[in-house]
């Protein structure tokens, strides 16, 4: 009985470290999201494309992302709202 309560502690050890280590890892990625919706909430265009991947900005420009991904993909056009692209 003592070799299976060490066993059952050891699996539920694991998985709690296992946990805690996704919440670790996974922390600045929040915070980048968290970052980016921001801007984009707060219509700036400019910032939520800094917070982008390197490889997205590579193959996307900022005047596209603007007017395919925020405007069209956040439905600011169905909502009424003026979009003017600089």
């Amino acid at each position: 009985m003592k070799k299976f309560l060490k066993v059952v502690l050891g699996i539920i050890a694991v998985v709690v470290l296992g946990i805690a280590a996704i919440f670790y890892f996974i922390a600045d990625m929040v915070k980048v999201a968290d970052g980016f919706f921001d801007a984009v909430k707060s219509r700036d265009i400019s910032k939520a494309y800094s917070y982008l991947s390197d490889d997205f900005k590579a193959n996307t420009s900022q005047v596209f992302f603007r007017q395919e991904y925020v405007y069209e993909g956040l439905g600011w056009k169905l909502l009424g709202l003026k979009v003017q692209i600089k």
